[in-house]
């Protein structure tokens, strides 16, 4: 085989470097453009899945000597989706704080404009030392514009916590570039500087955080995986609890984990 293709001028590694190119395009095209926290309308088709890692650490990012809040413990989530149909997502989640789970669906229209997506989820939990389980719905609409001038994504999302009777709502932005590092050190195919905002609507005293929760961070879009790296107020990991807000302002480091199936 090898001798084949040496006859016929194609090197083995510029063959590689083809099948790696066309893997890294085909997959990075399928994948939804991710945020950190925000819930994003779903372009999953028939039989695809996801899963995903999330991590924040308790301690504070400037902490030198705890390695940036690392020796503090984390919160830590799992979470993972399906679609049964092209478009229809059902999803799956465990988050360490509070040792709360997360079931629901969620369904996506697009346009050559814009995204946007339905979702409604179970959840239960519970909070500190009590042994009464919380749980209720979390409805929430997800928007979110295509590559504006090719380098500008935008997302929206309005939800509603049954369980709290409170409405939230957080907003992002997506500003994404080719990949600045030489071909050979890494096979990321583009890369965004992401930004998040939380503002506290609809206030309730012992429910509602005394700060609005924000996160930024970058983000590696690789053949069938996301890597996003972040610096946030709040340890929270979803929509619903980053609406909530934040008792402290102090900057913690998180990251997250995606994979595509």
């Amino acid at each position: 085989f090898r001798r084949v293709l040496f006859r016929s001028g194609v090197s083995v590694k510029k063959l590689a470097s083809a099948l790696i190119s066309l893997l890294c395009i085909s997959q990075v095209s399928a994948f939804e453009n991710g945020a950190l926290n925000l819930t994003v309308p779903t372009n999953l088709i028939q039989n695809e899945a996801t899963f995903a890692v999330r991590h924040r650490f308790f301690g504070e990012a400037k902490d030198l000597n705890t390695l940036f809040g690392s020796d503090t413990g984390g919160n830590i989530g799992l979470l993972f989706r399906y679609a049964p149909i092209t478009d229809l997502v059902l999803n799956f989640s465990r988050v360490r704080h509070n040792r709360e789970f997360t079931f629901g669906a969620a369904y996506a229209l697009h346009s050559d404009y814009a995204h946007a997506q339905l979702q409604a989820s179970a959840f239960e939990y519970t909070l500190g030392s009590e042994k009464e389980l919380r749980r209720n719905l979390f409805t929430n609409l997800a928007l979110q514009s295509n590559n504006l001038l090719e380098h500008l994504i935008l997302t929206s999302n309005i939800g509603f916590d049954g369980y709290n009777e409170k409405v939230g709502a957080g907003f992002g932005v997506d500003y994404n570039f080719e990949n600045i590092f030489p071909i050979g050190m890494t096979f990321t195919e583009r890369m965004s500087i992401v930004a998040e905002y939380f503002p506290r609507i609809q206030e309730k005293s012992g429910i509602t955080g005394k700060y609005d929760a924000y996160a930024v961070g970058l983000k590696s879009q690789t053949f069938g995986h996301h890597f996003e790296i972040m610096l946030t107020n709040s340890t929270a990991m979803d929509a619903r609890n980053m609406m909530l807000g934040t008792n402290s302002n102090d900057i913690h480091f998180g990251f997250n984990i995606n994979r595509k199936f």
